[in-house]
């Protein structure tokens, strides 16, 4: 029998601090829910502390495309709440094997990469390694005279395509934590549909339902901004036809109705509400009535800088 795969209360920590800091996406707009595990850090670091792992089931991420350079795009993903904290957390736990695994920071030649930094800064990443970085270090290398020929390459699609077996192969060398590799393996899985390769993509039937899923959480927000009452009255009886995404920023922007009706319908939804985390949410989200400004407020000062 398998001893519970869980996380430490430290990785979790840093983990919150991080997405509090720099958000879970440079892609789309910060997960408004952020400010939920700003709010209640020790009580969501608690819960998920206790969570098994092997027997938590990852949820299937929002898959979309975004513009990439002029003429093209690419597909990008964006994953819920509590599978961006749980799989950032994973990272954490076994960022020290992961490094072991790669050649020295201090060898002058590459690979130039994001590297892991075991710290108690809310970055994750070492200093010095950024893009931005890696352009810099191009720049001085190059203009330095005395390299004539630059070959440029480029992996296309590269997350895309990796096939899933060479992660496991990786993670199996680096990593004697089995029950986190376990974790990792799972839930790049279940984002991809099973498939056997790609970093996260999901399945071509979700495919079609998830720009509606994210133009919806916007409008729930929007609403909320404008008091539209009536809207989330007609709206709640329906509640539970919603899917996750779509839940959690629904409930934010009904904070516009009178308290006392909020924090009734969210006492009547809470006992549906069943995956980690859901119920400290529903306790946070019914002390928020008529406080929507302030989440919003409070999400954008948290990564602005």
């Amino acid at each position: 029998m398998l001893m519970p795969s869980q996380l430490s209360a430290s990785s979790i920590s840093r983990a919150v601090d991080h997405l509090c800091k720099y958000g879970d996406t440079d892609v789309f707009p910060h997960l408004i829910e952020i400010v939920f595990l700003r709010d209640k850090k020790t009580e969501v670091i608690q819960e998920l502390a206790a969570l098994d792992l092997d027997t938590f089931n990852p949820a299937q991420a929002i898959e979309t495309i975004s513009p990439k350079s002029r003429y093209g795009f690419r597909i990008v993903h964006q994953l819920l709440c509590l599978e961006t904290l749980l799989f950032t957390a994973a990272a954490i736990e076994i960022g020290n094997d992961l490094e072991q695994s790669k050649r020295p920071v201090t060898e002058e030649f590459g690979p130039f990469s994001y590297r892991f930094s075991d710290g108690e800064d809310a970055s994750i990443f070492l200093e010095g390694h950024t893009y931005r970085d890696w352009l810099n270090w191009q720049a001085t290398t190059i203009h330095g005279g005395e390299y004539d020929y630059v070959i440029c390459t480029d992996i296309a699609d590269f997350y895309q395509r990796i096939y899933l077996h060479r992660i496991e192969n990786c993670l199996d060398t680096a990593t004697t934590n089995k029950g986190i590799k376990r974790f990792i393996e799972k839930l790049i899985k279940n984002v991809r549909s099973k498939q056997s390769h790609g970093i996260p993509v999901g399945g071509t039937a979700s495919r079609l339902k998830n720009r509606e899923t994210l133009d919806n959480r916007q409008l729930y927000l929007i609403r909320g901004i404008k008091a539209d009452v009536n809207f989330f009255r007609r709206q709640k009886a329906r509640f539970d036809e919603k899917n996750n995404f779509e839940k959690y920023a629904f409930m934010i922007g009904a904070t516009c109705l009178p308290r006392d009706e909020f924090e009734t319908w969210v006492s009547v939804v809470k006992p549906n509400m069943a995956r980690p985390l859901d119920r400290l949410f529903c306790d946070w989200v019914r002390t928020k009535a008529g406080k929507l400004d302030q989440i919003l407020q409070t999400r954008i000062d948290l990564t602005k800088d």
